[in-house]
């Protein structure tokens, strides 16, 4: 096997700020994801990387108010009473005085898809973060990206960030048609130098790719879904850490999950 090259991963550190916001406008992107745009209090919002991610807050129900935690007016504690509702988010795209959450609707069960099915123009939110922007991986020479819907705003991040001529294949995990799926994709820059797959088996798929020294690999959806794909790239290829970038956003049956928790419990990194 070809000997691993640096791939190294610069990082960029940003101001920890709450930022109150409130919904400009809400399209929806594909039959199942939401782009709410937010406008407010953005000035210094930076994103640099791929995979950056935000703490965004959610109204209580019980009390309509947005509670959240840190230092206020009145010391430590929470900025509202109620309960804090909070999950990470991808920022799909910011501009001068906008940032896009794009938010995967699936019923009410969970606080944001909740929230997301019901936004309106003025509703407010309060994000935090992005705290650390890393960078991408110095050396790359081809990408593979495998997303869920929950993970298409960082497939797509990854799509514009990396440089022009680095080839990239998408495979998409996602329900319903893969036409659906791949309309998320429509416009998005550096798609057109994509090859995009969707509605196939993902792990047949992976199999079948060459895989260089240069070639780094990022997984990210639910987590159960990838642990065999990263146990084929990390063991059965021996691929080392920097090439396989794995994330679970969440695991079925599990409400608020870390996305830093190690995807695999049995092997992790």
């Amino acid at each position: 096997m070809t000997e691993p090259i640096s791939l190294t991963r610069s990082h960029v550190r940003h101001e920890l700020r709450q930022r109150r916001l409130n919904v400009a406008a809400v399209r929806q992107v594909t039959s199942r994801i939401v782009r709410i745009t937010l406008t407010g209090e953005l000035d210094g919002f930076a994103a640099e990387g791929p995979t950056d991610h935000l703490k965004v807050f959610f109204p209580d129900p019980a009390t309509g108010r947005i509670a959240t935690p840190g230092f206020h007016a009145g010391g430590l504690g929470l900025s509202a009473p109620g309960t804090v509702i909070s999950r990470d988010y991808t920022p799909a795209d910011h501009r001068p005085g906008e940032l896009d959450l794009d938010m995967v609707l699936h019923g009410d069960a969970g606080p944001a898809s909740a929230w997301a099915s019901r936004a309106a123009v003025g509703d407010p939110l309060v994000v935090a973060g992005p705290k650390t922007s890393k960078l991408v991986p110095d050396g790359l020479t081809a990408l593979v990206l495998v997303a869920d819907e929950s993970a298409f705003p960082a497939a797509a991040r990854w799509l514009r960030l990396a440089p022009p001529a680095v080839p990239v294949t998408l495979l998409l995990d996602a329900p319903g048609a893969p036409d659906d799926a791949t309309r998320y994709f429509d416009g998005v820059t550096g798609a057109q130098r994509a090859t995009i797959r969707a509605g196939l088996e993902l792990e047949s798929e992976l199999r079948a790719m060459p895989i260089d020294a240069g070639t780094v690999a990022f997984l990210a959806g639910e987590a159960t879904m990838l642990v065999p794909l990263r146990r084929y790239l990390r063991r059965e290829l021996g691929l080392p850490p920097q090439q396989v970038i794995a994330s679970g956003y969440w695991r079925r049956g599990v409400a608020g999950l870390d996305h830093h928790a190690p995807i695999d419990a049995d092997d992790p990194d």
